[in-house]
């Protein structure tokens, strides 16, 4: 009985913290009873997007398709996988994977196109008419797209490699660590050496992450097993990859992935946190400029779980306005972990969001009428949950006069009580709109004005 008011409290609390996030949904997925887990994500075709990581664990790799909204469109397990830990979308919106010991190349509706034995690899990026990949061990191969391996170099000294970026069709930069050092590999498209970097000598340090700079490259990354574990790292190098400015990132939790991600003039660092407060895992989003001066920062506490951080992208076809993100969530960080997926306001703003209003458990499953109807742009929608919809997901949906789902704002198990959503309808046009309710097979309909 302690152990579901604990749950229950944490719901709520959940529940009131996301009117302070800039969540626009997120999502965990269930998959096999057993462990799920995360490690990438990458565009697919119209507005949607693909999630690789494994299931079961130890066993199968696993990508999702999900949509704009979030709903799973279809998903493949593979049982020579083990765990995704990179994907590349391709131009025919298919996409390429590698796992622990396989590459991978599926179509759009997830069916094998051909596969490949590979040693475990990061660092997949596409070029015109290729891909190029970095497993562990020194080797950096090119591949073609149906593919043949074009070819395979081996620089030595076992280091291995975690992204990669293009400066040109000729010049592409690798980024890891190597004799416990970051460390940078430059070199042609035909895999000749043009210059080696290492960074942080001595302090068990590694690269994670690359992006372009007007003048030059910021590389982010973390330090292993030494008294630098409560660090993260930036370091701004120039365009002939020589040290500018190094920036010391703090966090209580510097595992799995960090990553950072440009948009015009600022630049987002993702990396894990461990909350003393609520004594969970969560991950954090810090803001800069393209001078590595602070800005802002965000605490996100996704779902009532340990949630851990892994990837993170602009949202296709969202024109930079937000972010998906992927990780693993579980209930106490060690067992039965799943999934975890969702969609972030770029502007990293909170959003109106749900708000319990009454503890107060109703009698019937209530969807009330907006307020203010018509209105322009934010409206208020009101709906009960009895206790008998405790354990069902509350899903509210937004359509167009037309039948089409324009948004879902709520999509999550909620505890009985009376709540109100505020709806932001700035970024559609003046019209009738119909939302709708569910809660398991149950669902009330309305209708409302946008009038601007």
């Amino acid at each position: 009985m302690q152990k579901l008011l604990t749950t229950l409290a944490l719901i709520v609390l959940f529940n009131c913290v996301l009117i302070a996030q800039p969540l626009t949904w997120q999502k965990s997925f269930n998959l096999i009873n057993g462990d799920d887990e995360s490690w990438a994500v990458c565009e697919a075709d119209s507005s949607n997007i693909f999630v690789g990581g494994l299931t079961s664990h130890p066993g199968k790799g696993v990508v999702l398709k999900l949509n704009k909204f979030g709903d799973l469109i279809w998903q493949k397990t593979f049982e020579d996988s083990y765990y995704i830990t990179d994907l590349i979308h391709l131009p025919d919106d298919g996409l390429i994977y590698s796992a622990n010991a396989v590459l991978r190349r599926l179509d759009n509706n997830g069916n094998t196109i051909w596969s490949a034995e590979e040693p475990y690899s990061y660092g997949l990026h596409l070029t015109a008419d290729s891909f190029l990949i970095a497993p562990f061990y020194g080797l950096y191969k090119k591949y073609n797209l149906d593919g043949k391996l074009i070819w395979e170099k081996n620089i030595g000294g076992y280091p291995y490699f975690t992204d990669c970026f293009e400066v040109n069709i000729n010049n592409f930069i690798f980024i890891g660590a190597k004799n416990y050092s970051a460390f940078l590999l430059n070199i042609d498209s035909s895999g000749n050496i043009i210059r080696t970097r290492q960074y942080i000598s001595n302090k068990n340090s590694y690269f994670s992450s690359i992006i372009k700079l007007n003048t030059g490259y910021l590389l982010s990354g973390g330090f292993n097993g030494n008294t630098d574990t409560s660090k993260f790292f930036m370091l701004h190098l120039s365009e002939n990859l020589d040290s500018i400015n190094f920036k010391i990132v703090y966090t209580n939790n510097p595992i799995r992935g960090n990553k950072l991600i440009k948009i015009e003039n600022k630049i987002y660092y993702f990396f894990n946190y461990y909350n003393r407060e609520i004594y969970k895992e969560c991950f954090i989003i810090s803001r800069y400029d393209t001078n590595l001066n602070f800005i802002s920062k965000t605490l996100f506490n996704p779902l009532v779980n340990w949630t851990i951080f892994a990837d993170a992208i602009i949202f296709p076809g969202s024109n930079n306005m937000r972010f998906a993100i992927t990780g693993t969530t579980s209930v106490n960080g060690i067992s039965d972990e799943d999934i975890y997926v969702a969609s972030i306001d770029t502007a990293l703003n909170p959003l109106i969001g749900i708000q319990p209003i009454s503890n107060i458990i109703p009698d019937e499953f209530l969807l009330k009428q907006n307020y203010p109807n018509p209105f322009n742009p934010v409206t208020t929608i009101g709906f009960s949950i009895p206790a008998a919809g405790k354990n069902e997901p509350v899903r509210l949906i937004i359509y167009d006069v037309l039948g089409r789902k324009i948004d879902e704002p709520v999509n999550e198990i909620l505890v009985p009580g009376e709540y109100e959503f505020s709806w932001n309808a700035e970024n559609f046009s003046s019209g009738v709109y119909f939302y709708s309710l569910q809660l398991g097979e149950t669902r009330m309909n309305r209708k409302m004005i946008l009038l601007k």
